[in-house]
């Protein structure tokens, strides 16, 4: 019979919940990936922004700029508080400091306000210069779990706040200063600090401030704070219960969304309402996740490409994330990956431009600057799965294959074909034949096949440093050959 053109087109999305016929040609398999547009593409790559390296493991960076333009990263480590300033790091831990395993960041007016779980409240002030460290804040709780501010009235946020009543932290307390007083904390008929108890779950884990509203969670559950001005100045409600965060930075917004991990589930924070949201990646993380590392998890958001990332530690590991799940949340389309680049702490596009990323190394790297990930060997890819090019009644021969891909100048990819007859198709009776790989160039008109069966399934890989690849729909050269 006449060979015609097939096109094999393999759909964005990774589906690892599924079974092969559900799944079809849908990817299987992925690393250094993200979608757009409908497409598969490379995952975008970074370059070095510090010309030496910070001390410790970083666990919260804060990019800012004070009143006359100068620009800052804070980057809280396991062992230091530190600040890069143009290419240099410099040390301004506060006094007594010596270990944290969490830090809270953000920045009241200039000047960085920041505390690690059962500290006072410190900040530091610009500019840069030596000796310049984080010093307490007078008036602050004498403890406290994190912080953050509310921008609109200029008020700092204590969660996990320390109890004067109780005469300890207590971990559901929430505390704030008057607004625009850095300094007052306790409650009087003239302004407007105060506190307020939650009362379901064990601990606050985290809180974010979200347009006009403050989003607190607790192990169990999620509460809305909105300022009322007095007497109460802030409300409280309970948005929903069953959908507590798993730990302080599983949560990233995107936009007007807020997505996080909670001990099972993800969920999404929209249009002021919590939904469960389906992840068809969901036994990759939960069937390898190290719950003994927990508070290393953090979700990150790119809004470059609208995309959140959940980056957490495999089974192994010993705490370093290693593992990463992925999702496109307009497209809601899921992916996933392990191995470098190991990213230990993330923000997204800021003051200081694209997003950065610290690495174990202790590297600060700017990201979505180059194809390449600064020395790191980075093997991009996905496996599809398998495709039915005549809805598997008929055998079809593959004569040829007409690639379909964009690539960076000079860049190359591998692609690879396997057919099988009957799926399963790991069984020795029914084995999968395997063509290639064949290295792909932008000269690479077609590539020889001549394979046969029902099935037939894509790999593409990329070890190339400077190559970026977007693929398209390939062209499969072929006929029938033979029936049921």
């Amino acid at each position: 019979m006449a060979l015609e053109p097939i096109t094999i087109k393999v759909p964005p999305g990774v589906d690892t919940q599924s079974t092969p016929f559900q799944t079809g040609a849908g990817l299987q398999a992925s690393n250094a990936i993200r979608h757009k547009n409908g497409f598969i593409e490379k995952m975008g790559g970074c370059t070095r922004m510090s010309s030496g390296t910070f001390t410790g493991t970083a666990v919260a960076i804060h990019p800012w700029n004070d009143l006359v333009g100068n620009s800052y990263l804070a980057i809280g480590t396991t062992l230091k508080l530190q600040m890069l300033n143009g290419t240099t790091i410099s040390d301004i831990s506060p006094a007594g400091f010596t270990a944290a395993t969490e830090w809270s960041m953000d920045h009241y007016g200039q000047n960085l306000v920041c505390n690690y779980p059962g500290s006072t409240l410190y900040q530091w002030v610009p500019p840069i210069a030596g000796g310049n460290i984080a010093t307490p804040v007078t008036g602050a709780p004498s403890a406290m779990y994190g912080c953050l501010v509310a921008a609109p009235e200029q008020q700092v946020i204590a969660f996990g706040s320390y109890s004067s009543t109780l005469g300890q932290l207590d971990p559901l307390l929430v505390a704030w200063c008057d607004i625009s007083n850095l300094n007052a904390w306790t409650a009087t008929a003239t302004n407007q600090a105060g506190t307020f108890r939650l009362t379901s779950g064990s601990k606050i884990v985290n809180a974010v401030w979200f347009g006009l509203t403050g989003l607190v969670w607790t192990d169990l559950s999620l509460w809305s704070m909105t300022y009322s001005n007095f007497p109460l100045v802030y409300g409280f409600n309970e948005v929903s219960r069953n959908c507590g965060l798993i730990s302080r930075r599983a949560v990233a917004q995107l936009g007007t969304s807020i997505l996080w991990l909670s001990q099972n589930d993800f969920f999404l924070y929209q249009g002021g309402q919590v939904a469960p949201i389906e992840c068809k990646v969901r036994d990759f993380i939960f069937d390898n996740l190290d719950r003994a590392y927990l508070s290393s998890i953090h979700a990150d958001a790119n809004t470059y490409f609208g995309t959140i990332t959940v980056r957490f530690p495999m089974t192994g590991s010993g705490g370093v994330c290693n593992g990463w799940v992925s999702i496109n949340l307009h497209e809601r389309l899921w992916d996933y990956g392990e191995g470098d680049p190991q990213v230990s702490a993330w923000t997204d596009q800021s003051v200081l431009g694209a997003p950065i990323g610290t690495l174990y190394t202790g590297l600060v790297e700017q990201f979505e600057t180059s194809n390449g990930f600064d020395g790191l060997t980075v093997n991009s890819g996905f496996t599809s799965g398998w495709i039915s090019l005549a809805k598997g009644q008929e055998f079809i021969f593959v004569e040829r294959v007409l690639p379909d891909q964009t690539l960076s100048t000079g860049g190359t990819i591998t692609l690879q074909f396997d057919f099988a007859d009957y799926l399963p198709a790991d069984q020795a009776m029914y084995p999968i034949r395997s063509y290639g790989p064949y290295t792909v160039t932008e000269q690479t008109p077609f590539i020889i096949i001549e394979g046969r069966g029902r099935f037939v399934r894509v790999t593409l890989s990329c070890t190339d440093a400077n190559t970026f690849w977007r693929m398209g729909e390939p062209i499969a050269i072929a006929c029938p050959d033979g029936s049921l």
